[in-house]
């Protein structure tokens, strides 16, 4: 499946083309001189050096949110929670893209190894689930603020459901996915 990328790697590589290669075989300082992006002709995606604290920072603002989210609907400030959820769906919307854009696609591009691919697949498949349930979760509460009572009050219930699945997949980014993207540095 991934023989494309394999190839394109291989071809770059023989022609002279700068590629992405994992850290432990870099030079000692290689990584702390790497340029946060790859030369514009070298034809692969680029290497953000700052992604994974990009990611990890949106983590955190994930889970701020959510604790604004839940004090304004305990205190039934139904205007603030339709803002507090809108705003969460922006954010969770946004990092799903950059970490569509830039982290699987930049390690689709370069993992040879079958584990990591592997691994890839997995949290591929686990993003796109969770993004349905996203969508279901966020198209249902649309319009908290309009909703009778006893169906607002079924959203605390379904945002502690979501809230656990998004703080289980943000925690195994962290321990699996976030290391194995860091795994990799720029040549140039």
């Amino acid at each position: 499946m991934f023989s494309f990328w394999k190839a394109r790697r291989t071809t770059l590589a023989q022609a002279g083309a700068a590629v992405p290669v994992p850290a432990s075989t870099a030079p000692p300082d290689a990584a702390a001189a790497a340029p946060s992006v790859l030369p514009a002709d070298a034809g692969v995606l680029p290497y953000y050096p700052d992604l994974v604290e990009e990611l990890l920072a949106e983590h955190e603002a994930v889970s701020m949110l959510e604790q604004r989210l839940r004090r304004a609907f305990m205190r039934q400030d139904w205007p603030r929670v339709a803002k507090r959820l809108r705003e969460l769906g922006t954010l969770l919307r946004g990092h799903i893209l950059k970490e569509n854009v830039r982290l699987y696609a930049f390690l689709q591009q370069v993992t040879e190894n079958e584990a990591d691919i592997e691994t890839m697949k997995h949290f591929r498949r686990g993003a796109k689930a969770l993004s349905q349930s996203l969508l279901a979760f966020f198209e249902r509460y649309e319009n908290i603020d309009q909703l009778p009572p006893e169906q607002a009050a079924a959203f605390l219930a379904d945002l502690d459901a979501i809230s656990q699945a998004i703080h289980e997949r943000m925690q195994s980014e962290e321990q699996q996915l976030y290391p194995l993207y860091r795994g990799y540095a720029v040549a140039v």
